[in-house]
């Protein structure tokens, strides 16, 4: 079985992370996309799609399965309407641009008999399940501290939407730093006290933050500290992170996408 897939967005990260994929996978077939404005010609050309919109319900109405990759300010009232039309359905983090959003569509989305899932993709690579399995099961021993920066350069500044809180709902931390929380928190499942400390900085002349730095400590036993940046002199588009120290082990990386371990212990 084929499941018709609606794609609600066509900007960059629908033409980077989600077209590509989902055209070669046998799973999903093409079968409408939505987007504000005119959806790109050369989108059109390479893709198969029954019908091309700028109305979103038209888009869903026909599909099984739905991509809501628009604005972040758009996602609870598309991602809603696809649930209430029981469709299953995908949402670009951050889910909301608000808690009391999130929870309300999430509340709302366990009623549903669908499948709802925010795109945290990065936490399922096999790298990264490799890691938890490894911090879960103990092998690094007791978590202390974990180390994470996610840096990007410029390329952001032509995206205006991404500097305009009522849109985005934040700045650089609730784009890249979203994945990070997503990720690290579930390396401590039974946790009970947060203490958060954060500092942001904006370089960009926009309201919201172009860097920041969060340091969480989790029931006073172990550290996570996140940079996030938007305006670094990169010689690369990316720069990606971490070490994690446990009392036995530790394992770094230098760039996210590529693990590597150590191998000493303390």
């Amino acid at each position: 079985m084929q499941f018709k897939t609606a794609i609600v967005g066509a900007g960059d990260i629908a033409q980077k992370a989600y077209l590509p994929y989902i055209n070669q996978s046998s799973l999903f077939q093409f079968y409408s996309i939505c987007s504000r404005t005119q959806v790109k010609d050369e989108i059109v050309n390479q893709y198969s799609f029954d019908v091309v919109t700028n109305d979103y319900k038209k888009a869903i109405e026909g599909a099984d399965v739905v991509f809501v990759l628009t604005p972040t300010n758009t996602h609870k009232i598309i991602a809603w309407y696809a649930l209430n039309l029981g469709k299953h359905v995908l949402v670009e983090k951050p889910l909301c641009d608000n808690l009391e959003d999130s929870l309300e569509l999430i509340e709302f989305a366990n009623r549903c008999d669908s499948t709802f899932y925010p795109a945290f993709n990065n936490f399922f690579r096999e790298e990264n399940q490799w890691l938890t399995k490894q911090a879960l099961e103990g092998e690094l021993g007791s978590l202390e501290l974990l180390n994470f920066e996610w840096f990007r350069t410029k390329r952001h500044q032509d995206k205006s939407w991404l500097f305009d809180p009522s849109q985005a709902g934040g700045g650089v931390f609730i784009d890249l730093g979203s994945h990070l929380i997503h990720y690290v928190l579930n390396l401590f499942p039974n946790r009970n006290k947060y203490q958060i400390t954060a500092k942001k900085l904006t370089h960009l002349g926009s309201v919201v933050e172009d860097t920041m730095a969060v340091d969480i400590i989790i029931d006073d036993k172990a550290i996570i500290s996140i940079k996030t940046g938007w305006d670094m002199p990169l010689n690369k588009s990316t720069h990606i992170s971490f070490c994690l120290y446990g009392d036995q082990k530790v394992v770094s990386t230098k760039e996210y996408q590529g693990l590597k371990t150590d191998g000493y212990s303390n």
